[in-house]
């Protein structure tokens, strides 16, 4: 049984009485809920508790929640400052709070300033109004948790007290068998009206001897008229929110037997509606003067003038006028003086003679519009085709402001852009709306005021279409590489291409070639094998497009080459021949057309190769036409692969008979491969030929034994293997294979057939080579002494590695480790495993290598031990030199060689050795002499027996400069 928590606080008191809990319903022990709650201890803290549940010590509290009633709404009014503000509450006398009010203006829900002030259940919103104006409906939900309610709506317009305040009596009831009178005041307009009792023009407050007001004070009761109660009554009218406007109703005299009689003290004088005067337009900090006056006013009487502006309850200003004089009103204009004006017109002191109020002025006061901008939104300028863009013009200063829209330097005159107000509309967007646009704000009371924004560039950018992707391939060195292209025909540039291959997306190297609507990946295939399915998406800012998947793989031409004609149309007069070259498999085929085994070009005189290369359209048939056709398939990627067809002869008359051209198969290449099945090892021996048509048939020779091998062909008609069981480290004897295909046969090199284990020890090393980025990196290499089919392991703290990660790659065979980087996470203790490919099982592990983050640092000591090596071999060099010139030149002054073999210059040389001042090029010319007697008297034995003394001497003089660097 599972039961629900409610909002409630379950807390021990502070003397550690334990919680109480409540059997349930029917127990012998139960409680009553009040005899728990009052236990003394335990405090209980909640919303709204209605039950406890309690089985086996364990106690659950249930909140009932009240669903929220439907929300009254109300108004009051009260004035801040120059303005009035609305209070529009809503209350629901039911519901477990909290309660949550919103409040909707105008069909416009939003975050307004909501006040709460003590009632859970209650809230107000202050909404700012303008007298005589309706500001819209109001109305409110409220909601605690249930499905919210809403209020009744309610109309937000306030109306001053204004019209006449109509005063009426009548008998009612009786107080101690006397009969009272009951006086009632009704103003005619008015959202807010008060109403203040006189008596004699003395306030009456709310209750009296002899009286009481009633209700919300619209009604006075007379329980008795007497001497002194009797009178003159009459009730004056004000707003509630303001009393500074108000309206006297007229005194109804009441005497002591309770007669009533109306008055209306006014002198016989009638005031006439005032005139007022004013500009029309001001601009703002100009001093206007506005005045007012009634039409013959009583020359006897003061007339006080007073300047309001509309939906504003203080005056501007007043002024009492004598003798019928006008009242003149100053005022420097401002910007919040924009708005209807008007004067009221009362006689002073005389509060019976009703006031009067002239027509209302409407006065323009505006500000020169300075500091026009244009935003974009969205805020970057650009849209893409077919969406929508909104430009606002924004001001500084200026009131009164009018927007024109220019673009390209013209008016904005096509038939989807809409302005309203200080923007432009822009929609479904097409590449013609691209251009400079820019604003300009003028005030409607003076043209010639204006201020213009400068030029924004909106950008339209197309959306990118569904890219088409396509697949071609490549032979680089002894490997082939697909290009897998992906294009869009439309989408503003740039754009972004994204590769997933087997499900796999990651940052490809893709390449680009000047088309910004088009890249490529380069993949490395075999050929033959499915390598997985590849797609690509493109984006350019807007939602991404996805292509087609395509499958990578790619079928090298093999099987038959068919050649077929047919006869086509005419030409000029005469009948064409169409030849058709089809290879049976082939992703990538291309084909190459030959007469008489001369290779044709795409056009000439009498044919033309048409399309993909694969149809030869013969336009006529002559002698010089007529011969041997024939057709070959090649990859596109790989011309070393070529089919040939049979040979199509046709005669002058276009007659065709088919001949077979046999290609001759080339010396066949043998391989080894190993595998296990079960416990045992079998090796298998492939043989394959480049060239040949097919078929071609291939027979193994075994330890000099020719038999049927049981041969396996896997598609290739020019490839075959052999199934031979093996016994690890032992030689089984030599293999060689032959291939024919009714040529004279053509046989392989020879193969020793032996598969050893990987044994012995698994050398690990390292040495810097290269700079990965400028930095220098480490590789690390694995060798185990024997093995024919190793296979390498590379582990970093014996957690194995991926051919690739972020600090590393394996390279090639996996017997090298290249770190490009060595920090923190990357360092620590480097091993290898050495496996047999074809059994795992059989492992060996290298020495641990520690190498840590200063492993690239500084110079290593195979890079010392080479500079050091070179250094010494120059130093011995120069020793060498040194010895070998001082010996020749003691030889030299002993020697007295023949006359016959020195020349005149030979002797004036010896003559200038002679004198004392050594010359700098003296030396040089001792040993052209020397070089000279050693070439005269090459075969003397004197001079052979010398050079062990020189080989003598540099071994002493490198030996003194030994050094050894480990």
């Amino acid at each position: 049984m599972s039961l629900g928590v409610g909002r409630a606080d379950l807390k021990r008191s502070r003397r550690g009485i334990p919680p109480v809990c409540l059997p349930f319903p029917g127990s012998s022990q139960s409680q009553s809920p009040h005899q728990l709650l009052h236990r003394p201890g335990l405090r209980l803290k909640m919303g709204s508790l209605r039950h406890i549940a309690v089985t086996l010590g364990f106690c659950s509290l249930f909140t009932v929640t009240n669903s929220i009633s439907k929300p009254k709404i109300s108004l009051t009014v009260h004035k801040e400052d120059d303005g009035y503000v609305a209070s529009v509450t809503c209350r629901s006398d039911k519901g477990t709070p909290p309660v949550n009010f919103t409040f909707t203006l105008l069909n416009e829900t939003g975050a307004w300033q909501i006040i709460r002030e003590g009632d859970p259940r209650s809230a107000s919103l202050a909404v700012p109004v303008t007298l005589n104006r309706k500001e819209g409906e109001v109305r409110c939900e409220a909601a605690n948790g249930d499905r919210p309610v809403t209020s009744d709506t309610l109309t937000l317009e306030v109306v001053p007290v204004n019209g006449t305040v109509k005063l009426t009596s009548n008998r009612v009831g009786s107080f101690s068998g006397v009969a009272g009178l009951a006086l009632h005041c009704e103003v005619k307009r008015g959202t807010f009206p008060r109403y203040h009792w006189f008596l004699n023009d003395s306030g009456l407050d709310v209750r009296g001897d002899f009286y009481s007001i009633q209700g919300d004070g619209q009604t006075l009761l007379l329980k008795s008229v007497t001497a002194s109660s009797s009178g003159f009554y009459h009730c004056v009218a004000t707003d509630s929110f303001d009393e500074m406007n108000s309206i006297n109703s007229e005194k109804l005299f009441i005497d002591k037997n309770g007669l009533c009689s109306l008055f209306t003290v006014t002198r016989g004088i009638v005031l006439g509606k005032p005139i007022l005067h004013a500009p029309d337009v001001s601009l703002a900090g100009d001093i206007e003067t506005i005045s007012c006056f009634v039409p013959d006013a009583p020359k006897t009487e003061a007339i006080l003038y007073e300047l309001y502006q509309e939906n504003k309850a203080k005056a501007f200003g007043d002024y009492t006028a004598y003798d019928g004089h006008a009242a003149n009103f100053t005022l420097q204009a401002k910007p919040d003086y924009d708005g209807n004006f008007y004067c009221k017109a009362s006689v002073q002191n005389i509060s019976a003679v009703p006031s009067t109020i002239s027509d209302v002025h409407y006065l323009r006061v505006f500000v020169p519009v300075e500091g026009a901008e244009l935003v974009s939104d969205p805020p970057l300028a650009e849209v893409f085709e077919g969406r929508g863009l909104t430009l606002t013009c924004t001001v500084k200063t200026g009131t009164h402001v009018s927007y024109q829209w220019s673009h390209n330097e013209n008016s904005t005159r096509m038939s989807h852009h809409r302005s309203s107000g200080n923007r432009l509309y822009v929609t479904e967007a097409t590449l013609e709306d691209a251009g400079n646009y820019s604003c300009r704000a003028t005030n409607q009371l003076n043209d010639q005021i204006y201020s213009s924004s400068d030029h924004i560039f909106i950008r339209v950018k197309v959306s990118v279409s569904k890219p088409k992707i396509s697949l071609t391939v490549h032979k680089e060195d002894d490997r082939y590489v697909a290009s897998v292209t992906c294009r869009s025909d439309k989408g503003t540039p740039p754009v972004n291409f994204t590769f997933t291959l087997q499900n796999e997306t990651r940052a490809w190297q893709i390449i680009r070639e000047g088309d910004p609507r088009s890249a490529s990946l380069a993949v490395p295939v075999t050929l033959n094998r499915k390598e997985g399915e590849v797609r690509c998406e493109a984006a350019n800012g807007d939602r991404p497009v996805t292509s087609d998947t395509l499958t990578l793989e790619v079928v090298a031409v093999n099987g038959t080459v068919k050649l077929t004609s047919n006869r086509v149309g005419s030409f000029s007069g005469v009948a064409g021949l169409a030849l058709h070259c089809e290879v049976k498999r082939g992703t990538f085929p291309r084909y190459h057309w030959f007469l008489n085994d001369s290779g044709l070009d795409v056009r000439g005189d009498f044919y033309s190769i048409q399309g993909d290369g694969q149809t030869l359209l013969l336009k006529s048939i002559t002698a010089s036409s007529s011969g041997f056709y024939h057709c070959v398939a090649t990859d596109s990627f790989d011309e070393m692969n070529s089919i040939n067809s049979e040979k199509l002869f046709i005669d002058k008359n276009g007659l065709c008979s088919l001949f077979t051209v046999t290609i001759s198969v080339s010396k066949p290449k043998i391989s080894l491969t190993v595998h296990k099945e079960d416990d045992r090892y079998v090796a298998s021996v492939t043989c394959r030929s480049d060239k040949g048509t097919p078929p071609v048939n291939f027979t193994f020779t075994l330890q000099n034994e020719t038999r049927a091998w049981q041969i396996i062909r896997e598609g290739d008609p020019r490839s075959a293997s052999l199934a031979v069981p093996v016994t690890l480290n032992r030689k089984e004897g030599e293999v060689r294979c032959e291939a024919a295909n009714g040529d004279r046969p053509v046989t392989s090199d020879t193969l020793t057939l032996e598969v050893v284990a990987v044994n012995g020890t698994v050398k690990l090393t390292s040495n810097r080579v290269g700079s990965f980025s400028g930095v220098a990196e480490l590789a690390l290499h694995c060798e185990v002494k024997r093995g024919t089919f190793p296979r390498y392991h590379w582990f970093l703290n014996d957690s194995g590695l991926d051919v690739r990660g972020d600090f590393y790659s394996i390279q090639g065979d996996g017997q090298t480790l290249l770190l490009k980087s060595v920090t923190a996470s990357s360092s620590g203790f480097y091993h290898c495993v050495a496996t047999d490919s074809f059994d795992e099982m059989n492992s060996i592990n290298s020495e641990k290598l520690f190498i840590d983050k200063s492993a690239l640092a500084g110079v290593s000591a195979g890079v010392f031990a080479v500079v050091l090596s070179c250094f010494l071999f120059l130093l011995c060099l120069l020793t060498g030199c040194c010895v070998y010139g001082a010996i020749y030149r003691r030889r030299l002054s002993s020697m007295k060689p023949s006359p016959t073999f020195i020349s005149p210059e030979t002797d004036s040389l010896e003559s200038e050795e002679e004198e004392p001042v050594e010359s700098e090029y003296m030396e040089d010319m001792e040993l052209v002499k020397a070089a000279n007697i050693d070439y005269t008297e090459k075969g003397e034995e004197e001079s052979v027996d010398e050079w062990p003394e020189i080989e003598r001497a540099l071994q002493i003089s490198c030996m003194d400069e030994a050094v050894t660097v480990i």
